[in-house]
Parts: structure tokens; sequence; C-alpha cells
């Protein structure tokens, strides 16, 4: 027998192991694309490539040990047995307990925590009820083995050298595809892991959830280099909490307290109207993307600064711990990820941190995205015991309205629907997303009453702006009237801005509602925000004086329209 026969006879000898490894990793693909709201049977079809890949790969490495190495060779279909049902099992509990597969989410949640925490995230689980699929795969894998075995020997007993083209041509094949498909969508910064097999969302997982962590931790560390230089506060600024608010995605016109016909901001409507909070009607954002204008609005960086970038300058964390604060982040959005990078960088310049929710920004497509709510047992004040320091900088970041905004409120906040608009579209499609949008815009009008109240009692002051609007079907956009979302257009980077002060803090300070009433007409761009409240709050920063931008300054240079530049075209926003 030459060496290709009984390399081929041992390849479909062992077969079976291949055949158990396939059918494991189809099951937990399809399993996921099943219970997934986003199907993905095209994303399942398309990982059986890479799937066979490994199924034949397997036996043919355990065929080239040599029969008088049997002990290797039974050490290799245990160890590759152990991993394959190791990774099912882990997949299976993701499954059914977070409505996801292995993802860099997923690694960030393990890297990201002690031992203990690590291990609590898979606890609670039973494999019991996992452990009867596997042994019917594997019964299957035997029957399925044995009849190919049968069918490809010759009467002697052997197997022909040709039958190795099978694996050849699947191993070749399935992985040149599959390696392109992973290696295209990781290059592009979005590894699609519906396309992988277990093992290799595993590896792709934790190589890229290790690669974010470590640009986060160099951007901080420059961060950290900057020197803001001396910072002082007006001492009769005493015990109080700043809280600075960040919704998403959350265009001005589309709040009833901004004119929108749906009453869709009623608490704020009251705060309004008993003029407990002064209305900003002239805000916008400094890009229409997240990280974009997050990292101007939370840096002292202005878009109009041509001579350095946001992080060559000091967060608005770091200023305030200098001028006597302790700064605390709480956020519902991502921990890292592509789409965050800058923000997860400047959060991490905070004293403490708290993320409600840990993932990655590439789980928009997972269900159960968690609610703004999660954050709320979560806030502090500056009377919490716990606090070194008894001035409070807290910044709360919410999901607020990003698409898909459906997955943004609770069923019970979904109030609005196609017939309650007063002039809809032709699309009932869109006009079912348009009130959409307003019921998440409803349960943010909930979160700042619950917040506000929080603080109510003792001297405070709650900014609320948004990061950025979106276009929702506006029929006034012109060539962009049938876009949802992010757009390089004036309506979607006007933002509501409004800021409450609490009663004691208006005894200790009445000229902080009169400076704010003074000015809530003026239009500015919102990356002027860390000097508009260190000007309110009474703080000096040396190497970073007032701005002309920001309209509490003395310097500040009044405009009937404002320029903001996004990838080199200009988008021009004029005061209402």
């Amino acid at each position: 027998m030459s060496f290709l026969s009984r390399l081929a006879t041992r390849f479909y000898r062992n077969s079976w192991v291949g055949v158990f490894i396939i059918l494991l990793v189809l099951c937990s693909n399809f399993r996921y694309s099943f219970i997934n709201t986003d199907p993905g049977g095209d994303s399942t079809l398309l990982s059986l490539p890479e799937t066979f890949g490994w199924g034949f790969f397997i036996p043919l490495l355990i065929a080239f040990v040599p029969d008088r190495y049997r002990v290797l060779r039974r050490c290799l279909i245990g160890f590759s047995l152990f991993l394959a049902s190791l990774l099912f099992f882990g997949e299976q509990i993701l499954i059914s307990g977070y409505k996801t597969i292995f993802t860099d989410s997923i690694a960030l949640n393990i890297l990201a925590t002690n031992p203990r925490e690590a291990a609590e995230f898979m606890a609670g689980a039973s494999l019991v009820k996992y452990l009867f699929l596997p042994l019917l795969l594997f019964i299957a894998s035997l029957v399925i083995a044995y009849v190919v075995y049968r069918l490809s020997r010759t009467k002697k007993g052997e197997i022909s050298a040709y039958w190795l083209a099978v694996p050849l041509v699947v191993l070749l094949g399935g992985g040149f595809f599959s390696s392109y498909l992973i290696i295209t969508s990781y290059r592009n910064n979005y590894p699609n892991y519906k396309v992988m097999t277990p093992l290799s969302r595993l590896i792709t997982g934790v190589m890229k959830c290790a690669e974010e962590m470590s640009s986060v931790e160099e951007t901080l560390e420059a961060l950290r280099r900057v020197d803001c230089g001396e910072v002082h506060q007006d001492p009769s600024f005493s015990a109080h909490s700043l809280v600075l608010v960040v919704g998403e995605s959350a265009t001005r016109a589309y709040h009833h307290c901004y004119g929108f016909p749906l009453a869709n901001t009623p608490f704020l409507d009251s705060l309004i109207a008993s003029k407990e909070v002064i209305l900003f009607d002239n805000a916008v954002a400094p890009a229409p993307y997240t990280a974009a204008s997050l990292s101007q609005v939370l840096t002292f960086f202005q878009r109009t600064d041509t001579l350095s970038t946001w992080d060559a300058t000091p967060t608005l964390p770091l200023v305030l711990q200098k001028a006597g604060y302790y700064t605390y982040w709480l956020s519902n959005q991502e921990k890292q990820g592509l789409f965050i990078q800058p923000v997860a960088a400047i959060a991490s310049t905070s004293d403490s941190l708290y993320y409600a929710n840990v993932r990655s920004s590439r789980d928009w497509w997972a269900q159960e995205l968690k609610l703004d709510g999660d954050v709320l047992p979560h806030l502090l004040t500056s009377k919490t015991p716990s606090l070194p320091k008894n001035k409070l900088f807290e910044l709360v970041h919410l999901m607020g309205s990003h698409p898909c905004c459906k997955e943004r409120y609770p069923s019970n906040f979904a109030r609005f629907k196609p017939e309650d608009l007063p002039s809809p579209l032709k699309d009932r499609s869109q006009n079912e997303a348009i009130c959409e949008y307003a019921n998440s815009i409803l349960y943010t009008d909930y979160m700042l009453h619950e917040i506000i109240q929080r603080y109510a009692q003792e001297p405070s002051v709650v900014v609320y702006v948004a990061d950025h609007g979106i276009l929702t079907y506006d029929p006034e956009a012109g060539e962009m009237s049938d876009v949802f979302g992010h757009a390089p257009h004036w309506k979607s980077i006007s933002v509501p801005f409004m800021v409450y002060v609490s009663p004691k803090m208006r005894q200790l300070h009445p000229e902080l509602v009169s400076r704010l009433e003074a000015v809530k007409h003026q239009l500015f761009t919102t990356d002027v925000l860390p000097y508009f409240l260190c000007s309110l709050m009474g703080i000096r920063v040396a190497k970073y004086p007032a701005s002309s931008q920001d309209p509490l300054s003395s310097k500040y240079v009044a405009a009937d329209s404002v320029v903001v530049t996004w990838q080199d075209e200009p988008i021009v926003v004029r005061a209402t």
C-alpha cells in the first residue's frame, strides 16, 4: 500500500472526528441565526466553507500520524473533541443567556474584569441541558463516517489515494474563501463574526478586543500628558453636583419643547413652564457623528483650531479634577470599538467610570441591548458618603435615540403611532420609524426626570445636550429626504441644549439663572461646552481662557450663522 493510500485510509477511518466538528459548528450557527432578529441565513451559508475546511483539516492532520504513534493520534483526537465541545458549550450559553455568539464584546467582558467576575459572567448556566444534542451529533457523525468509509474502500480494504483530492479541494477552496472574508472584514475594523466558526470567532474576538484596549490606553496616555496649567474655582462654589447628561442622536426639532407636534417631552415642558429649566434654541453639534462630535465637546479643542488636535488638549474631566471635583463617568454606551474609541479614552480620564452594560460598538445587530434606565441605580450625588470630595462632576452618557429607535425604550413608552402624525408621509414604514424616534425621545424625557429629581434637593446644575441629531425621512432635506440616520445636514447637527439649576443652587448663586437667561437664544456650537461650564461655575483655566465662541463669555461674538465642516464639506446652520 502506497503512502498516499495509507494516508487516505487513516483520513477516512478518522473522518468521524471532522463530521462531529462540522455538525457542532452548524448547530451553533443555525441556532444563532434562528433566534437572532437578523436571521443571517446568508451568513450561515457563508460560514460553510470554513466549517467544512476545519472538518476536513483535523482528520487530515490526524492521518499524518503513522500507526506506530497511535497514542499521539489519540491525544490529537481527544484534544480536537475537547476543544470543539468546549467552544460549542460556551456558545450555547452565550446564545441562550445573552442572544449572542462570541465577539470582541464578550472578550471585553472577560478581559476587562478580574477572574472571579469573568467566571460569574458565564456562571449560572447548566451544561446538562446541552449534553443531549452533542451526544446525538456524535452518534450521527459515527454513522456518516462509517458509511463514507465503507463506500470509499476497495475490495482489498484499501482506500485509493485519489480520495485525498476531496479533502484537499475543500481545504484549499474553503480556506481561501473563508480567509478572504475574515481578513477583509478584520481590516475594515468590523469583523463579521456570523460567517466564522467558533474557533475563528474566539481568536478574532480576543485579538480585536486586545487591539482596541491597547489603542484606548495609548490615547489615554497622551491625554494624561496634556498640561492645562493652573485651575482655580471661585471659593463661593462649595459642595454641589454638576451633572452633564449626554444624549444620543437627538434632533432638536423632534422635541415637543422645541415645537414638535407630538407631546414627547411632558417633563421638560413642565420645567420650562415653571422656569426651572433654561432652554437654549440655537445649539449646534460640531459634527454629525458621535466620536467626531464628543472628541470636541468633551475636550478644550474647538473646530476652528487648525494648529492642534483634540487629543492634544485637556479633557473636561481632567480640568474639573484640578478644580476640586470628583469626576465620575456613567455610561450605557459601548466601552470600546471603532466608533467610540475617542470617547472611551476621554471617559478613562475620569476618577472613576462605570459602564451599565459592557460591550463594543460591533454589537448593534445583537438583540436585547440594555435600556438607559440601567444607569439610574448607579447615580452618585455630592452627598454620597464614599466620595473623597464634596464637589461632584458626573457625566451620564445615554443611548438615547440611536437607531434602531424601537430598541431604546420599553414597551410602555410606545405611545405614538403613525395616525398621530399631523403630516404623515406616504410610506407607512417611514411614519412608524418617525414615531419610534419620537417614542425614544419620550423615554429620554423620562430619564431626565429621574436624573433631575435625584439632584433637586441639593445644590446642583444639570446640563443636557445631545452629541448630534439625525435625519428622519425629512422631505425638506432634498436629496437626503430618504435618509433615516446620520447625515451631513444642518438639521442633523441642530441639537437640544438645556440647563437645570436646583432651588438650593439658585439661592446660593442667583446670578447663574440670569446669566443663562441672557444668552439662551445665542447661536453657538457645543464644542465650547468645557468653556461654557467653566465660565458658569466660576472656574478659571490658565492655559485655556474664555472663548469668543462661548455665549457666556464677555468675548463672545454673536453670529447669524455657523459653519461646521465635515469631510471637507461645509454645513451652514443659521440662527432660528
